[in-house]
């Protein structure tokens, strides 16, 4: 729902020339979630998106950044297609990087070609990376795709149509079309984490509306599309008022069964051997530049090597030295050592900060299987031990519905939360999130090693999936695990066990109650009665057409 009367917004965005390359994020604009009714999630801009624009536009070329979702927030009636056609953008720029936004891309890329049919659509991120040649044999509206690291391919791009430089059989890991066929450079070109140190990755000035990107988009990651402004943003949880996903290193040492971006996937889509960090001057000058932008708080889900907390150490330290005050939620792979603790709770403001351990399940047998990097449960609670003397906040994630995974680990699962939440007063919530089948994680590769189904192999699967109206990020995982033999391969059955677990014991509709959020029982009231104000207000269901972008 656009802004009412009642809804005051602020203006704000970038002033200056009609740029010649468009970037264009394109959230999924709609599903349905029973709490939030229609809803709208992937608000986060890609990380590396802002450091493109900026590349580009350091390279000559005038680029900026469009956030659809965030235009049709503030209800100012933008239509990128009405803005592409009638300013001859050259290109345009869309970030396909998580396979929900599959439909709402693609859609939005047909528009755009159709009513400007010389301006060219490019594509990027992890998910056109994989389906690459499939999108574009299946979508003639998309003139290429740039895998891998877009840093050289994107410039080279730019020069190529906006300066009339060559064709595309020159542009660094781009798969294009030429005279009817596919034609796939390769990936080329590795982006050294040295070379990053002159592209500014939160320089929010090159996005219209940046003050509101700022403001509105924080956890939970989804906005209900049919609440004000300040209904959605009262549901937002945390101490800092706003939250920068601060990037840190690239690639993985690690492959976790359900994960997309693990090492083996790194080498497929990037050609990325090992992780590696960013120098940690730059990283400061991120964070100093996005505290210049108003931001409170920094989020990093970035821990290749968690035996070594040698950079973050040294990070924090120059955060010290600058004199930076923030905060920071840390999302560990492995578990922090107690050096990372210790400076952690030196450097960041605590009632803005949090660690979050992601054990995935109180199964060590599960976990094993499963998690790349693994540890012990009495591991992982002398972690808990040493954050509650530190009073730092913690998360702990699970996950339900793994591989290998059975009844008795549910009930361990449970019996474990009990105890997290009964014995440790800094602990803010256990959370239970279940993960939908990503390309091109182990599962989605080789499901017949975790004794599962597939039912996503092609783009085109994706793209139907997220065309549905009813489609959300917590139920119809795309998969079914043979481990639960008592619901004999009914595909219906899985994704009903894995929902209603999830609801009956880890909801996590944010309610505080005694300095606690974490209250699973008022959360799941909390949830029945905001869908009873849906359907007294015309809403509840999910929606007969499915709605997408202008």
């Amino acid at each position: 729902m656009m802004l009412s009367e009642r809804d005051t917004v602020p203006a704000s965005g970038t002033a200056g020339a009609v740029p010649e390359v468009l970037f264009v994020h394109v959230p999924k604009r709609s599903g349905w979630y029973k709490p939030l009714d229609e809803m709208m999630s992937i608000n986060y801009i890609p990380m590396g998106v802002f450091g493109l624009c900026d590349l580009v536009n350091k390279n000559g070329i005038t680029a900026k950044i469009r956030h659809l979702g965030l235009e049709l927030i503030l209800g100012t009636g933008f239509s990128v297609v009405e803005y592409v056609r009638t300013n001859h953008i050259r290109v345009v720029a869309i970030s396909l990087h998580w396979h929900y936004q599959a439909y709402d891309v693609i859609e939005t890329a047909r528009r755009i070609k159709s009513a400007s049919p010389e301006t060219v659509i490019v594509l990027g991120g992890f998910t056109a990376s994989i389906f690459s040649r499939e999108i574009l044999v299946s979508y003639e509206w998309v003139d290429c795709i740039i895998a891998g690291d877009g840093e050289r391919g994107m410039v080279e791009l730019a020069r190529v149509v906006c300066r009339d430089r060559g064709g595309y059989d020159a542009v660094a890991n781009c798969v294009f079309r030429k005279n009817g066929e596919i034609i796939d450079n390769g990936i080329s070109s590795l982006t050294d984490v040295n070379a990053l140190a002159d592209i500014d990755f939160a320089n929010l000035s090159y996005l219209e509306h940046y003050t509101e990107y700022r403001d509105y988009f924080k956890l939970p990651m989804l906005w209900s599309i049919n609440a004000t402004v300040k209904e959605n943003r009262r549901r937002q949880v945390g101490g800092a008022a706003s939250v920068f996903p601060l990037m840190t290193g690239r690639g993985c040492n690690f492959d976790c069964s359900f994960c997309g971006g693990g090492a083996r996937a790194q080498k497929k889509i990037c050609n990325r051997e090992k992780a590696a960090f960013l120098p940690v001057a730059k990283v400061a000058d991120t964070i100093e530049q996005a505290v210049g932008f108003g931001y409170e708080s920094f989020l990093v889900c970035f821990d290749p090597d968690p035996s070594d907390s040698g950079y973050y150490r040294e990070l924090f330290g120059e955060i010290r030295r600058r004199g930076i005050r923030c905060g920071m939620g840390f999302e560990s792979w492995g578990l922090p050592d107690d050096p990372f603790i210790a400076a952690f709770a030196e450097t960041f403001i605590r009632e803005k900060s949090y660690i979050a351990l992601s054990p995935e399940s109180a199964s060590e047998e599960i976990r094993q299987r499963n998690k790349g990097y693994f540890y012990t449960n009495d591991e992982l609670f002398a972690v808990m031990e040493l954050t509650a003397e530190f009073r730092i906040p913690v998360l702990i994630y699970l996950t339900t519905g793994l591989p290998g995974e059975m009844r008795k680990h549910l009930e361990m699962n449970r019996i474990f939360a009990r105890r997290l939440r009964r014995n440790y007063a800094h602990l803010v919530s256990v959370i239970m999130v279940p993960v939908q089948l990503e390309p091109p994680s182990p599962m989605y590769e080789t499901p017949e090693e975790f004794n599962i189904t597939t039912f996503r192999k092609r783009f085109a699967d994706f793209y139907e999936h997220h065309r549905r109206t009813d489609s959300n990020p917590f139920t119809h995982l795309g998969y079914l695990s043979h481990a639960y033999r008592d619901i004999n391969g009914d595909t219906a059955a899985f994704d009903a066990l894995v929902k209603d677990e999830r609801c009956r014991n880890y909801c996590s509709i944010p309610v505080k109650l005694f300095g606690r959020w974490n209250i699973p029982w008022l959360s799941r009231l909390l949830c029945t009665m905001m869908h009873r104000r849906w359907l007294r207000k015309g809403f509840g269901r999910p929606t007969m057409e499915r709605q997408t972008f202008r």
